[in-house]
C-alpha cells in the first residue's frame, strides 16, 4: 500500500510537473528523448479547458455577487438600466445587448467549480426564469429611474425570452 501510494503521488507530482513545463511553453518528451507533440497537445487543451471553465466561473460568482449586493437587492431608488446584474458576460449599454446568444453564452458556460450553485444547466436556467419572470420583477421596475423604466422591462422581456428558449 505505501509503494502504490508512493508511485501514486509521484505520478501526480510528474503530472503537475509536465503542466507547469508545457504551460511556461515547452515541449515533452517520450521515454527517447524526442519531442511528443500529441502529449504536449493534449496537456495544452486541458490547460485551455481549466483557464475556461475558471474565466466561466468568476463570471458567474461576480454576476451571483452583483445581483445579491446591487442596488436592486439593497432596496436604493433610482436605478438605472446598467445597474441591474443581467445574465450575460458584459454589461449592455441597452436592452439590444442582452440577445439570446448572449444569454446562452453566459447560462451555458460550464458549470463546476468549487461554491457554484446552481450545478445544472436545467437547474440554473429554473433559477433565472424565477429571477427575470415578467411578474416577478416589479420591484426591479418600480426602482428604475423613469428614462430607464422602459429599457429595464425591455430588457427583462429579452432575457426571459431568452431563458425560455433554453429551457426547450
Amino acid at each position: 500500500r505505501r509503494r502504490q501510494k508512493r508511485v501514486e503521488s509521484e505520478l501526480s507530482e510528474a503530472l503537475r510537473g509536465d503542466i507547469e513545463w508545457v504551460r511556461s511553453g515547452g515541449v515533452l518528451r517520450d521515454s527517447n528523448g524526442r519531442r511528443d507533440f500529441s502529449r504536449t497537445q493534449r496537456i495544452r487543451e486541458q490547460i485551455d479547458e481549466q483557464e475556461r471553465e475558471r474565466v466561466a466561473v468568476a463570471a458567474w460568482a461576480e454576476y451571483e455577487d452583483r445581483w445579491r449586493g446591487s442596488l436592486l437587492v439593497n432596496g436604493a431608488k433610482g436605478i438605472g438600466f446598467r445597474d441591474v446584474a443581467w445574465p450575460v458576460a458584459e454589461t449592455p449599454e441597452d436592452p439590444e445587448g442582452l440577445t439570446f446568444g448572449a444569454v446562452r453564452e453566459f447560462v451555458l458556460a460550464p458549470l463546476r467549480g468549487k461554491g457554484v450553485t446552481p450545478s445544472t444547466k436545467k437547474d440554473r436556467i429554473r433559477q433565472l426564469l424565477l429571477r427575470y419572470h415578467p411578474d416577478k420583477t416589479g420591484f426591479l421596475l418600480s426602482r428604475a429611474n423613469g428614462e430607464d423604466k422602459d429599457r429595464v422591462r425591455e430588457g427583462i422581456n429579452n432575457v426571459f425570452m431568452s431563458l425560455k428558449a433554453l429551457q426547450e
